[in-house]
């Protein structure tokens, strides 16, 4: 019959141009999740394919990142209890591994599983430069070096003068390291961090 015979090719047709627009979809979902900027205007990575799953995470981590920026001693109101190491973003790993060491209280989730999975990001080419220099940051922390910390995140500074968050992070090693003289050194260094107008 000529008119099933058109209509299949018609439902074909159509349903060929449907799966193009998902994947077209999908690829400028997959886009604009790659150009997620937190709070400070920084870039970072997203795991996730689903945009409201990931703006939920845009709002934790900036919550985490004011909390950080702020010395919010409380150990991060409600982020950290929500966070699922599972289906969470590298920069929210990170930032609770820094609110962990620097607030001395211990998350729902252990330092063990927060590497693991961060470990698991990197082997994958997850990380973005900043994410990556965090990690090792975080880890020399973790190993009790601070000032190599401290060092490590004032690199990756000479770089990236306005990333304010790293400043507030690099004042946290130095604290941990007791060097008082870094602690305020390393804002006169970095100046441009604090007169950035992206935070």
């Amino acid at each position: 019959n000529p008119i099933v015979r058109y209509s299949i090719k018609i439902t074909r047709f159509g349903v060929s141009n449907h799966a193009k627009l998902l994947a077209f979809r999908n690829l400028n979902l997959t886009r604009s999740l790659s150009q997620l900027r937190d709070i400070t205007g920084s870039k970072f990575t997203c795991n996730s394919t689903n945009y409201s799953k990931a703006e939920v995470t845009l709002e934790r981590v900036d919550e985490a990142i004011m909390d950080q920026i702020t010395y919010n001693s409380a150990f991060s109101s409600n982020w950290a209890d929500v966070v699922d190491i599972n289906n969470c973003c590298s920069l929210e790993a990170i930032l609770l591994l820094f609110q962990t060491f620097r607030a001395g209280v211990s998350s729902t989730i252990s330092i063990n599983e927060i590497f693991s999975f961060l470990d698991s990001q990197t082997s994958k080419g997850l990380l973005n430069n900043r994410e990556k220099n965090l990690v090792s940051a975080a880890l020399a922390w973790h190993e009790g070096h601070y000032l190599l910390a401290g060092t490590l995140l004032e690199a990756y500074l000479i770089e990236n003068p306005t990333d304010f968050l790293v400043l507030r992070l690099t004042q946290d090693c130095y604290l941990a390291a007791d060097s008082p003289d870094n602690v305020l050194g390393c804002v006169i260094r970095h100046p441009g961090a604090m007169d950035s107008t992206s935070h």
